[in-house]
């Protein structure tokens, strides 16, 4: 049985042991295994023997996906209790006696003070816009909720019916206008792109019949329309004619390179998403993000990726099984470690790459109320606030949606 997804570990339970169908036997072995888990002591201090010698640093408990297990561990156990429990000594190879166990637990507390008193400098010289984070973000997220209500409720082009003949008479419509010269002047690159792509086009001779009929075409439509395809890049007629009917189905790219050139090329919209992108690609597009997009954000093509990300994270589903929450979480280990290397420019991570630090110099941190408010005017009203940058707006996202609340803890 699925459940809702736990906020700790980000997945949802395997099955629920209150379930009547579950085996008693069953739900009595997990519950003894939780009890001798509970209180049983994995390493006494007589049986203790540090591998400090064997490494210069402590390791530290990380998430489910981050870090190997690089440390060798044998399993020397004894069975010393007469509940028959069994205790697992890591890197123990022989038992050693109680003064030497005493010594070696004097040095790992003076390294653990240490690591404290770093942690400590560290949390005290955090720049304000992480101290303040979680604070900040609230009204962030409830910006971005009521713009993710607006677009799912506001009705889009797909919702429409559109025959063959209607769209060869919009089609002509369309060519009347852009061969206008007020026209083009007002529209200049659009204008003479779609004059050159109709230039040998003609009507069928049934959409000359309906030509005859006086229907008409709201010219105020077309220029709302010349409008839109200045956001798109128009290759073909049948791209063309995809526009206005709101449906992508049949342009769906296939493989990195593909879908690369179509996020450059083109601005997400609403009918995209509604048609074209599913439940399968927009975790390829997630992927594709945290592996390489993402460091594009502050780069001379930034526009399209940021929008690409937000309409991303507006239509992500609600709950993600563990292979997806894993390609969340590697985006918001990606924007967390630029954010980081930011804003500790003079103290950069170890972790973060040669492009991630090119990065530095362009600020990828950029409000985005500068440049992505007017893209969203059209379903909401309410304004970004202050200083909201994506990086920071994704990684909240993650963290708090998808129950990965490790990667908002700048302290750690």
């Amino acid at each position: 049985m699925s459940g809702k997804v736990d906020p700790l570990f980000g997945q949802a339970k395997v099955f629920s042991i209150d379930d009547e169908n579950v085996n008693p036997d069953v739900i009595n072995y997990l519950r003894n295994v939780r009890n001798e888990a509970l209180t049983t002591s994995a390493i006494s201090m007589s049986n203790i023997r540090s591998y400090v010698n064997k490494s210069n640093t402590i390791r530290h408990d990380a998430s489910l996906y981050d870090d190997k297990n690089d440390i060798s561990m044998n399993d020397n156990s004894k069975n010393n209790s007469n509940s028959n429990t069994k205790t697992t000594n890591y890197a123990i190879k022989n038992l050693i006696d109680e003064s030497s166990a005493k010594k070696e637990g004097v040095l790992i507390m003076n390294k653990r003070r240490k690591i404290m008193n770093k942690d400590t400098s560290m949390k005290s010289s955090m720049p304000k816009n992480l101290i303040n984070f979680n604070q900040r973000m609230k009204a962030v997220m409830d910006w971005f909720r009521d713009l993710q209500d607006d677009i799912f409720t506001l009705p889009c082009n797909s919702g429409y019916s559109y025959d063959h003949n209607t769209l060869e008479l919009l089609i002509f419509n369309i060519q009347k206008v852009v061969n206008d010269k007020e026209t083009t002047k007002q529209n200049n690159g659009v204008s003479l792109h779609l004059s050159n792509l109709l230039e040998n086009w003609a009507p069928s001779e049934a959409m000359k019949q309906i030509k005859n009929n006086n229907y008409t075409v709201d010219t105020e439509w077309i220029q709302e329309l010349l409008v839109k395809l200045q956001c798109v890049r128009i290759p073909n007629i049948d791209f063309l004619k995809c526009v206005i009917t709101g449906n992508y189905f049949d342009f769906e790219p296939h493989g990195y390179r593909a879908w690369n050139q179509f996020l450059l090329n083109n601005e997400p919209c609403k009918d995209m998403f509604n048609t074209m992108i599913n439940g399968n690609n927009i975790w390829l597009l997630v992927k594709y993000m945290a592996q390489s997009w993402i460091t594009e954000i502050s780069g001379k093509q930034n526009h399209n990726i940021k929008l690409w990300l937000i309409y991303i994270l507006i239509y992500l589903p609600s709950s993600a099984v563990a292979n997806n929450t894993s390609t969340l979480r590697d985006l918001g280990k990606k924007c967390r470690e630029i954010i980081q290397a930011y804003y500790y420019q003079p103290f950069p991570l170890d972790n973060i790459d040669e492009q991630i630090n090119k990065h530095k110099a362009s600020n990828p941190l950029v409000p985005l109320q500068k440049s992505i408010q007017l893209e969203f005017k059209q379903f909401t009203s309410k304004e970004i606030p202050n200083d909201t940058t994506l990086l920071e707006l994704t990684i909240y996202i993650i963290a708090t949606k998808y129950g990965q609340m490790d990667l908002i803890q700048w302290d750690s």
